[in-house]
């Protein structure tokens, strides 16, 4: 996969990020921290496990029009769980491998490294169709509480304002 093809998706994970710290509550030790109960996301990963299985059946037979699929999932290696994309997936076997797609918190892993991600971990999972990502449930609670730029930013970037 290019760094072009990777690019819209960077853009916008960094315009999250940005976004995060700049309205995080002081102290916080992650950029996006939110309570784990919030109705909002508690639906947007209900949301995303539901589809789960077509998203993977997706993932083993791409359309042609189909690129940069990615998957949020959970890491449970420090005291508290991280939420973190992965990307450049694979599904062999029952084993779902990806390449981390952010600079992770937890001690042990690091931005690019490849990863086994347990299914029950997922909470989100994206993919472009003919340009327009899917998925993405998470990314579209938090687009709501970003400032009007960025959100209409990020819509572009996704495809969502075609």
């Amino acid at each position: 996969m290019g760094l072009l093809t990777l690019l819209p998706v960077a853009i916008a994970l960094v315009l999250l990020i940005l976004w995060g710290l700049r309205n995080s509550p002081k102290n916080s030790p992650t950029a996006l921290e939110v309570a784990s109960d919030e109705p909002a996301l508690v639906k947007a990963e209900a949301d995303a496990r539901a589809s789960l299985a077509a998203f993977l059946d997706r993932l083993q037979s791409p359309c042609p029009a189909d690129a940069e699929f990615m998957v949020k999932f959970r890491i449970r290696a420090g005291p508290s769980p991280e939420q973190i994309w992965a990307e450049q997936l694979t599904f062999t076997d029952g084993e779902l491998r990806g390449v981390l797609a952010n600079d992770p918190v937890t001690r042990g892993f690091r931005f690019g490294q490849e990863v086994e991600i347990s299914e029950h971990e997922i909470m989100d999972w994206g993919y472009r169709d003919n340009g327009v990502m899917q998925g993405h449930f998470s990314t579209r609670v938090f687009l709501t509480r970003m400032p009007a730029e960025v959100q209409a930013h990020t819509r572009q970037e996704m495809g969502w304002d075609q």
